[in-house]
């Protein structure tokens, strides 16, 4: 039997559709939405951190006491923890390997703790004194919003 002019395209066209519609439909039904995820709690749960909520308030006024102590811009802090967490203490990205407000990196900082990665007051020092050590570099936001 022999295809018509368009019987072997029309099979991979066809192919390639019913894929692109599998991998959307899983895709889809796998896909967590900013609806699952509850910005209030840490996202492991464990003794070890403190379920506190913590307002953005909160998170400005500690800024500004490390920026003050460590003669480092709030303005710089702000706008990279802005970037990084939207000055949520429990963000989670990087497929659940960055926490916290500066967004610490588990595998490249095996050393900090969930609850270290976690606490605001940690995480803002811990900024500020690796933009201090010339290491802002590490941070997209940095490289984006600041270094340009």
């Amino acid at each position: 039997m022999t295809q018509g002019k368009f019987g072997k395209n029309m099979k991979f066209k066809l192919t390639i559709g019913l894929l692109l519609l599998l991998t959307t439909k899983i895709l889809t039904i796998n896909a967590v939405t900013m609806t699952d995820i509850r910005l209030d709690v840490p996202p492991i749960a464990t003794k070890s951190i403190e379920k506190r909520v913590y307002t953005k308030d909160e998170v400005l006024s500690l800024i500004e006491k490390v920026a003050q102590q460590k003669s480092i811009s709030a303005l710089t802090l702000k706008t990279i923890i802005a970037c990084e967490s939207q000055y949520n203490v429990y963000a989670l990205g990087d497929a659940g390997h960055s926490r916290g407000l500066v967004q610490i990196y588990d595998s490249y900082h095996p050393k900090i703790t969930h609850a270290q990665a976690y606490d605001p007051e940690f995480s803002i020092n811990f900024l500020a004194d690796q933009l201090l050590l010339g290491k802002g570099n590490m941070w997209t936001c940095y490289r984006t919003q600041i270094s340009g």
